[in-house]
């Protein structure tokens, strides 16, 4: 069975950083978790003065997010972002 394990880490996604999130086995639940925390986390750390273009804000930040994460399974700004690795579970129900 194909697992999803959601991880948050600092900005190069270094594995001393990682910590796992969540355990999910549908991709859709997935992306939905992700869109979550990508929204709570840049609710806590966004800032518009990062940005060139002054229309660019909070929504399309998180929204550019989230579509990034669905298409390749990691966030791609941020001092924190988030990522998915996929593993395969045994038998037993163990990773």
């Amino acid at each position: 069975m194909k697992v999803y394990l959601l991880y948050e880490g600092d900005a190069w996604l270094s594995s001393s950083s990682l910590v796992l999130m969540g355990v999910f086995e549908d991709e859709m639940k997935l992306n939905e978790a992700a869109g979550e925390l990508i929204s709570e986390r840049a609710a806590r750390n966004f800032n518009s003065e990062d940005w060139c273009d002054d229309d660019y804000d909070l929504e399309q930040f998180v929204y550019d997010e989230t579509v990034h994460f669905a298409e390749t399974l990691q966030t791609q700004y941020g001092e924190v972002k988030i990522m998915a690795k996929t593993a395969t579970m045994n038998e037993l129900g163990e990773i």
